[in-house]
Parts: structure tokens; C-alpha cells; sequence
């Protein structure tokens, strides 16, 4: 790549970060009480779906409603498996058998055996409260264990199908369901696998929506929940037929059996997990700046049919969203309150998270982290790349704010650049997130001589470090929280 991107911002750009930080979105403090919270979760299950198409097993939630002998969950959870079983927390496992199942509205009721010490939960009939605080609750990533996240209900249309593409609608199979006109309550924050058929609680300890809806869609997934007045319908639903199939689209919330496999790493404050395994033409349908993306790629040198094949590892934060990418096989190992990883030689990658609620936290979170970025260490002096770095921060509607920088590092007395570095500010809601990619050993003129000529027996082992270079870049400029 002829340059990549980092800066030291400037006071006046400061001031326009700290300004457009104003917008992030202020939520009403009810929900449920921890008291609420302590009864609804003995009504909660994992369900365990295995010998599933293909081989393979996979988990969600489910929650005990109505009564003690029926589980209600997501109906992709065990659509197309043939063992179907819940495991009730510090209990065992049990067996359950599909009984009914509603399409249109993607969930399930099994029939299990009564559990003494879980109760079942009541469901309210309307949509709930704008700006109102719900915890869903329920096993994610497929772990053992459950637990509890907000969530907050947004404005905005009620059904599936004024949330997705055009794109996404034309592709739409209505043999997979749910239907599009499905009405559902609309969240800001975030679903993570292993939550289809988690419930969502409200102050009266009452399920108000049912995480069982979701399509993955670039870096960051598109997530809703099915409106609680389903259950009424679910109740005289027609019999579980065992022949349903999943979405074409790959499904968000739906996780492996074999949590405890799961990749995770505490970068500050927050914790990552590993989620996915994308290619870039899987992930430019969530790039929240695409005309930098599309800037970034055809100044690579590579062409899109090479850049559209380079993988990246996708890791999350459960409760934002909040999802970098890493070029594929790179591996962040803790130190002190950031992750590093090496992607290459002279390529490494640095990631942070901290807690920031207000506008100058965010921005004291954000200068700490730029603050650590090892000028002395790497012998060069560094000036802004300006054709790379945004002037001010993007906002979005929903509260995200992000800024991405770019720099050029120089040799003392030289004027050929002998470095490279580019960083992605991002905040929303009350978790700010910075990620660096840094090359040391930035060699334009090589990099453009094997360009074109790499078959040159010098320029193998160049290309390859030049390709990561140019995914991590990428992954950078790819990291981003999801929009609601």
C-alpha cells in the first residue's frame, strides 16, 4: 500500500470530536431490579441441538412460560436436528421433545420434564415502552453459564423488513422464515450467538421480547427481537414438523456446542471473542465509511478479486457490538490494559477498550490511547498522512462516533518514508475502543517492485508481508460497533 493512515490530531479537531460526541443517544434508567432479575433467571435453559444438517450441533436459549413442563426458544435453534435436549444450570441435562413450532415468527415450544426450583415466566401483550431498559438474559457463545445484558428499546419501524437491504429482501427465503412483516422490537445494543430464544425482561419481570431473529451482515450483525405477543400464537401453533431449514443467509445468534472452545481476550476494558471467520467481500456490507474503504483498496495494488478473498478473524463485545477484524491466524495476547498481535515482520496490530459514559471521558480515553503510540521507540519521526486521515469525526444517528488516522514515519534527515501506521477511534454508548496497526519496516519502492514483478525470487517473502499489511490495514478500517 503506497501510504496507510495515522495522526496526532490537532486541538481544533479535538474539539470537533469532543462536539460531535454530544449526540450519543440518553436512556431512560428503569429496569429490572436485581430482585426481578434473581426470580426470572430460574426460569432460564440452554437448548441443545444436535445431530444437525451436516453433522454438526448447536446451542441457544430457552425460558420455562406459562408453566413448568414447556421451553420456549428460537425455532433455528433446532430446526433440521434430530436430538433436541435443555440443560438446567448447577442441575444436568435433560431430554426435550419439539412440540409446536410458530414460522412466521421463528420460535419453538418443547415439552421437558419439571425441574423443582424453576419457574416459568408471564409475557406482556404490547410492544414495550420507548426508551425503556430490558435485560435478556441467556447462555451466549454457548458457555455453561448464563448471563444477563441491557438493552435499550429504540424508535423506529416494527418490522424485519424495514431493517434490511434491498439486497438482503431480494434473497429473502420464506421457506426459512420468519416472516418479513414479523413485528419486532428494536434494540440498541446487541445480540451475540447463543441468545436465539433468550427472553428479554422488563421491570416486572415480565418477557417483552424474544431474542430469536438475526442475520449476520458484515463485521457487525443486523439483530432484533420477536415481540412478545407471538407466545399467545405460539401456544395453538400447528405441531413441530421437524422440516424447516436455515436461512440462506448465515444466522447471527445461534452458537457451537462447544463453548468452552471459544476465543476471548481482555483488551481494557472490555472483553473480545473470537466470533467468525470472513472473507472482505463478506464484511464491505458494514463498513461504515465505504468511500474510505473503496480509497484504501485501490491504492493496495492489489485487485479486488485478490482483496475480496483475504480472511479475517471477527472479535466482539458481547454488550456493544463493538467488533474488530484481524487478518486471519493473528493472535491478540493481553499486555497490561491493551492486546497486541504480531501480523507480520514489522507489522503488529494494538487494541484498547475503555469504560467512557461522557463526551470528555471519551475524549481523555481516546488522547491515552494515541498517547501510547511508541514514536520513540521506533527511531522515526512522524507526520500526518492528511489524504487518509478524517478532518473531523463521522457520527452516526444512533451515537457512533468514529475517527480514523493515518501517518507516515521518516528517518532523521531522510525523505523516504520508512514507516506506516493507521488507527481507528470509536465510541458509542459508553464503551470507547482504539485500534492501531503499526508497520516499521514500510518499504514503498520494494513494495511497488514486486508488484510488478512477483515472480522476482526476492520479492516472495516481500508480497507476503505486504498482503498482511494491506488486511490489516483493511481490518482496521472494517472495525466498527453495529448500527440500530
Amino acid at each position: 500500500m503506497r501510504r496507510a493512515l495515522r495522526v496526532i490530531g490537532n486541538c481544533a479537531a479535538q474539539a470537533l470530536f469532543i462536539l460531535s460526541l454530544l449526540h450519543l443517544p440518553v436512556y431512560a434508567q428503569n429496569g429490572p431490579s436485581l430482585a426481578t432479575m434473581d426470580r426470572a433467571v430460574k426460569s432460564i435453559v440452554q437448548v441443545i441441538a444436535r445431530s444437525c444438517a451436516g453433522g454438526s450441533s448447536r446451542t441457544g436459549t430457552g425460558f420455562l412460560w406459562k408453566n413448568s413442563t414447556q421451553v420456549v426458544t428460537a425455532l433455528h435453534v433446532i430446526s433440521g436436528c434430530s436430538s433436541v435436549a435443555v440443560y438446567y444450570q448447577g442441575v444436568r441435562e435433560f431430554g426435550a421433545t419439539p412440540v409446536r413450532a410458530l414460522k412466521d415468527a421463528d420460535l419453538a415450544m418443547l415439552r421437558v420434564p419439571v425441574v423443582p426450583g424453576f419457574v416459568p415466566l408471564a409475557s406482556i401483550n404490547s410492544a414495550p415502552a420507548f426508551n425503556s431498559t430490558l435485560q435478556v438474559v441467556g447462555y451466549y457463545f454457548g458457555l455453561r453459564t448464563y448471563d444477563s445484558r441491557p438493552l435499550h428499546v429504540t424508535i423506529g419501524s416494527g418490522s424485519i423488513r424495514d431493517m434490511l437491504s434491498a439486497a438482503t429482501i431480494q434473497s429473502w427465503s420464506n421457506d426459512a422464515g420468519p416472516d418479513l412483516s414479523t413485528r419486532i422490537v428494536r434494540l440498541d445494543g446487541n445480540l451475540v450467538p447463543g441468545l436465539s430464544g433468550a427472553p428479554l425482561i422488563d421491570d416486572a419481570g415480565s418477557v417483552a421480547g424474544v431474542g430469536s431473529g438475526g442475520l449476520e451482515s458484515g463485521t457487525v450483525g443486523i439483530s432484533w427481537a420477536v415481540r412478545a405477543d407471538y407466545l399467545n400464537s405460539l401456544t395453538n401453533a400447528p405441531a413441530y414438523a421437524g422440516g424447516y431449514h436455515q436461512p440462506g443467509q448465515r444466522n447471527l445468534f445461534s452458537a457451537p456446542e462447544d463453548g468452552q472452545a471459544v476465543t476471548s481476550v481482555r483488551c481494557g476494558s472490555a472483553l473480545f471473542y473470537k466470533t467468525k471467520t470472513r472473507s472482505l467481500k463478506e464484511l464491505i456490507s458494514t463498513a461504515d465509511d465505504p468511500s474510505g474503504l473503496f480509497q484504501l483498496t485501490a491504492t493496495s495494488g492489489m485487485s479486488m478479486l485478490e482483496l475480496n478473498n483475504v480472511q479475517f478473524d471477527i472479535y466482539s463485545e458481547p454488550l456493544s457490538g463493538a467488533s474488530i477484524a484481524l487478518p486471519t491466524g493473528s493472535i491478540l495476547s493481553a499486555r497490561g490494559d491493551e492486546c497486541l498481535a504480531q501480523v507480520a515482520q514489522g507489522v503488529r496490530l494494538r487494541l484498547s477498550s475503555a469504560l467512557a459514559s461522557t463526551p470528555l471521558q471519551v475524549q481523555e480515553k481516546s488522547l491515552a490511547f494515541e498517547g501510547r503510540f511508541p514514536a520513540q521507540a521506533t527511531g522515526l519521526y512522524w507526520v500526518p498522512d492528511l489524504s487518509f486521515t478524517y478532518i473531523a469525526p463521522i457520527s452516526r444517528v444512533d451515537g457512533l462516533v468514529v475517527r480514523r488516522k493515518n501517518g507516515v514515519g521518516f528517518a532523521p534527515g531522510g525523505n523516504a518514508p520508512r514507516g506506516d501506521t493507521f488507527e481507528t477511534l470509536m465510541a458509542r454508548g459508553s464503551l470507547f475502543v482504539g485500534f492501531e496497526v503499526l508497520n516499521t519496516e514500510f518499504d514503498p519502492p520494494k513494495y511497488q517492485s514486486c508488484l510488478r514483478n512477483p515472480q522476482a525470487p526476492q520479492c516472495t517473502q516481500t508480497a507476503a508481508v505486504f498482503q498482511r499489511w494491506v488486511a490489516a490495514v483493511l481490518g482496521v478500517h472494517l472495525s466498527t460497533f453495529p448500527q440500530t
